[in-house]
């Protein structure tokens, strides 16, 4: 357990540390050919509009209307969907704090000529708000009663690919460089996995 716990917070201090480093500038031009070579072939390839509605999984909108209606349908038994709640606004601040810290441009501010703003933001871009709240959002959904089971496994495995696809999406899209999704990343699953583990929860009700 206690290996555990030095595992996920020493994820959340490497998106801290990624942070200060993407705040330098200096990766930028390095991780934007890439950006571009992806949004590049996802036109040529016609599928751009496929990432386009893909990228609707990560609005706060989502994941704000899916914590109320896990709230409403576990009103009587609520520790799965009290946890999640609490995820979801940690992360919405979390999103702020690191935004305001380590403040980028995105790609498609940064490189006009190389990058199309297909999905307009005007927020700073570390780390992805879309990536924050699905890996770890989805990771608490995947769980049964707070253990890991073998079908919740086989859920998390279909989770991570669609977390995959998402932060794709959001490169592909132009909003965000490939360190502002792994840096989302780094910060969310540690935090669902604490979340998960509170004994603040136990005395609520779990659903069976």
């Amino acid at each position: 357990m206690e290996n555990k716990r030095i595992f996920r917070y020493a994820l959340i201090g490497l998106s801290i540390l990624l942070g200060i480093v993407v705040r330098t500038g200096y990766l930028d031009s390095v991780e934007v050919p890439g950006v571009a070579a992806l949004q590049q072939a996802a036109l040529n390839a016609n599928i751009m509009w496929f990432f386009l509605a893909f990228n609707h999984l990560g609005d706060s909108i989502v994941w704000i209307g899916l914590a109320l209606l896990l709230l409403a349908y576990d009103f009587r038994r609520p520790r799965k969907a009290l946890k999640f709640a609490l995820f979801i606004v940690l992360m919405a601040v979390i999103v702020i704090v690191f935004r305001l810290l380590f403040p980028r441009s995105r790609p498609f501010d940064k490189f006009p000529s190389q990058v199309q703003p297909l999905a307009f933001e005007g927020l700073p871009s570390y780390p992805s708000g879309h990536v924050a709240p699905a890996a770890g959002g989805f990771y608490l959904l995947g769980k049964h009663s707070g253990r890991m089971t073998k079908h919740s496994r086989k859920v998390n495995a279909v989770f991570g690919v669609v977390v995959i696809v998402l932060g794709l999406s959001r490169i592909v899209t132009g909003a965000h460089y490939f360190t502002d999704i792994v840096g989302a990343a780094l910060f969310s699953y540690p935090i669902a996995a604490i979340i998960d583990d509170m004994k603040f929860f136990e005395r609520f009700k779990e659903r069976a």
